[in-house]
């Protein structure tokens, strides 16, 4: 299936200048303002334009260009669309791909103000390109690619898109179908308009005697004025396609008369609007060549209940699996599931009030983590953790302790994660912590860390959070050295706990920040990286500062529990570092 793989929008409305790559099934999420609607405004424009008022340009100085690579045009696609619209584009396609440009250079509705472009794209920056201005036929080859649009606005009534034969509105892509379907299996309905069409048309050989005697009678008064002249009344009778075009749906309520659609409220309005596309992905079948039809919908879970958000998203990807290309914005995380989290576009705004797509979660990847391992670890991390897209902060921890615990121990100190918007991401040891934090600041959501004791001396050195010769690290590997003859640990040969010695190197850690000597040293690494966004545990992890005896569920348990019963001052003793900790990660 031929999709828009990617779009490029410069001087539309809030969009200054975004990039956003799109999947079949693309989510938009963001804050509210921050421009989704616009994207989806944009992206219609694009398919259809039409006369861009001053309101719709960022700078009325400069011209609206919308840029897009179109994927998927393979041969048996191109030799499905008209011949003449098939030449246009041909000699432009490369790697099955075609690059088109779309501009409006100032404010106006005149035709001569808009023109379009197609490339064979490039490796050098898109304005660079070699572009072709609208060769014949290259709108009416897209118009082939992707009829129009349909386009379900968030606060719109909907009653058109539900009751209202339109090509745009989904009714009208069900009744069309419908009618197909109609024509091909209940012979005797066309069979009826036939006998109808041959009583009624000019030249039905069983035409009504009323309307033969009315031809003679008319024909005779205008042949007085202009004689050899005869007139014949035509009633048209509409094909069974035709007749469905003034088709639509009425609702009932349980004791009540049978209504219109708009006598309902908005809520039931919108539960109609989304059911009808949950049929129309039903009924839609896959098909090999042919035209896409881009859904753009603001906010598909508007009213609905959690239930219905599920079925409404499992009917707009089958739909995406189909002839149909999906992107929408939600606030919903109900609409993005795991296997979407790496393909939605997080937008937002920059200081400047401008619109701000960041880069997707799947191209950070690829860019910050180097091996198809480690890409596949990180992702599927990734996956399992769909709140990150609507959080406007991140804290990663690394243990199980801490994702049972915390949650509880937040709300506690009247610093819960929903209330904060903080998502809670627990990544797989100290350098998953690192890597997370990489992919986070590429795809521009602001995060902090809880850290224990051994990444100080070891992924915040390697990632330069901390300086290998600082005054405080060097002292403190001096100080663990001395511990570990007083404690009986071994170290390895970086002068760190081993992890398989006599005792394992939690422990090793433990008794090294208990000792007076270390008790500085360390608080003054906590504060180096605090500043970069990492919270150093300084008695080694975060059970000792609970006081848990143990890192099993029953200890985690038994602490929420305490917590509830006898408060968190009375069952934390280090209840005031804790307080400080928790303000600090949701600020």
């Amino acid at each position: 299936m031929h999709k828009i793989d990617w779009i490029r929008i410069r001087n539309f409305r809030s969009c200054d200048d975004v990039l956003l790559n799109f999947e079949s099934y693309a989510p938009l999420v963001g804050y509210n303002n921050a421009g989704k609607s616009n994207i989806l405004k944009a992206v219609k424009w694009f398919l259809r334009p039409t006369g861009l008022q001053d309101k719709d340009f960022t700078d009325t100085e400069e011209k609206v260009l919308v840029t897009a690579k179109i994927s998927g045009i393979s041969q048996e696609l191109l030799d499905s669309i008209d011949e003449n619209h098939r030449e246009s584009i041909s000699s432009f396609i490369n790697d099955e791909s075609l690059y088109i440009k779309m501009e409006q250079r100032s404010p106006g509705g005149a035709k001569g103000l808009r023109k379009l472009f197609v490339s064979v794209g490039g490796e050098t920056d898109e304005d660079d390109w070699e572009w072709r201005v609208n060769p014949n036929g290259l709108q009416e080859a897209m118009h082939d690619l992707f009829p129009e649009p349909i386009f379900v606005q968030s606060m719109d009534n909907a009653t058109d898109d539900v009751s209202k034969f339109k090509t745009t509105s989904t009714i009208g892509k069900l009744l069309q179908q419908l009618s197909s379907r109609i024509e091909n299996e209940q012979h005797e309905l066309v069979d009826a308009l036939d006998t109808i069409s041959r009583k009624l048309n000019f030249d039905g050989n069983e035409r009504l005697e009323s309307l033969n005697q009315f031809d003679q009678i008319a024909s005779e008064k205008v042949q007085d004025f202009f004689p050899g002249i005869s007139l014949k009344v035509h009633v048209p009778t509409p094909s069974l396609s035709k007749l469905f075009t003034d088709g639509t749906v009425k609702v009932q309520e349980q004791g009540r008369d049978i209504a219109d659609v708009d006598s309902l409220g908005h809520g039931a309005q919108r539960s109609i609007q989304m059911a009808l596309i949950r049929l129309l992905a039903e009924v839609s079948t896959q098909s090999a060549v042919g035209q896409t039809t881009l859904l753009l919908i603001d906010e598909p879970e508007l009213y609905l209940h959690p239930q219905a958000i599920e079925l409404v998203r499992d009917a707009l990807k089958s739909l995406s699996m189909t002839n149909y290309q999906v992107v929408f914005s939600t606030h919903s995380s109900l609409m993005v599931e795991q296997e979407d989290v790496p393909y939605t576009n997080i937008v937002r705004k920059n200081v400047g009030g401008n619109t701000l797509v960041t880069e997707r979660i799947a191209e950070a990847i690829q860019e910050e983590i180097e091996g198809n391992l480690n890409q596949a670890r990180i992702l599927f991390e990734i996956y399992n953790m769909n709140q990150i897209l609507f959080a406007d902060r991140v804290l990663i921890a690394e243990g199980a302790t801490e994702q049972s615990v915390l949650p509880d121990l937040f709300k506690a100190c009247s610093r819960s994660f929903s209330a904060h918007k903080t998502a809670l991401v627990i990544a797989d040891g100290c350098r998953g912590i690192h890597k997370m934090g990489k992919i986070l600041t590429r795809i521009g959501i602001p995060f902090k860390a809880l850290v224990d004791i051994d990444y100080a001396f070891t992924t915040a050195v390697n990632a330069n959070l901390i300086a290998a010769d600082d005054a405080d690290i060097l002292n403190a590997k001096q100080a663990l050295a001395e511990s570990a003859l007083r404690n009986n640990f071994e170290l390895d040969g970086n002068n760190l706990p081993q992890k398989t010695g006599s005792r394992k190197a939690y422990i090793a850690y433990e008794l090294f920040a208990e000792e007076d000597a270390s008790i500085d040293l360390i608080s003054n690494v906590h504060e180096k990286l605090k500043q970069n966004g990492y919270w150093l545990w300084k008695k080694g992890a975060i059970e000792q500062h609970l006081s848990l005896e143990a890192k099993t569920t029953n200890d985690w348990i038994t602490f929420k529990v305490n917590i509830k019963e006898n408060g968190f001052d009375e069952t934390v003793d280090d209840h005031q570092n804790i307080r400080d900790m928790a303000v600090w990660a949701t600020s």
